[in-house]
Order: C-alpha cells, then sequence, then structure tokens
C-alpha cells in the first residue's frame, strides 16, 4: 500500500436536506497493491453533525479550497468515494 496524499484540517460537511457544519478532519489517499485507490480517515464533528453524516446515504465534506468529496460514516470512520477532495491527484 502506498501513501498517495493526506489532509489534516478544517472541512464543511455537507448533508442534503439536513445542512453544513464545520468539522476538522484527519485524512489520507491510498493506493493498494492492485492498483486501487481510496481515501478514509477521521472526523471530528458535533454529536448533529455526525449524525446527520451517519444516518446519510452519502455525505459530502467540502474542503477550504473548494474541493468537494463523497463519503460515508461507519463507526466514526470517513471512507471516501471517488477521486480525493486533497493532494495532487
Amino acid at each position: 500500500m502506498t501513501i498517495l496524499a493526506n489532509y489534516r484540517g478544517p472541512a464543511t460537511l455537507l448533508v442534503t436536506g439536513s445542512g453544513n457544519w464545520p468539522v476538522e478532519v484527519d485524512l489520507v489517499a491510498e493506493q493498494e497493491d492492485d492498483g486501487l485507490k481510496h481515501w478514509h480517515g477521521s472526523i471530528q464533528a458535533s454529536e448533529e453533525a455526525t449524525w446527520a453524516a451517519a444516518t446519510a446515504q452519502l455525505a459530502h465534506l467540502r474542503l477550504p479550497d473548494g474541493r468537494i468529496g463523497d463519503f460515508v460514516l461507519r463507526s466514526g470512520e470517513v471512507s471516501g468515494s471517488g477521486r480525493p477532495p486533497f493532494g495532487k491527484l
């Protein structure tokens, strides 16, 4: 496994129909030995924001530079899908 990029800092949690919340994230993008890329990490958020993300089918993170990534929250961990919203990928 190879680490491609990481990001630690502020972000905005976006949940359609529920709202937007400021959060802190610690994220990493990795490439598996078979070439598959994925991103994941942790999120620190209010109880309301955590509940909204955990019950949403898909949530989004917007980083300060405006890039947005889709993710699901599982057991308190971010599991991203698609292109990571950070790094030069």
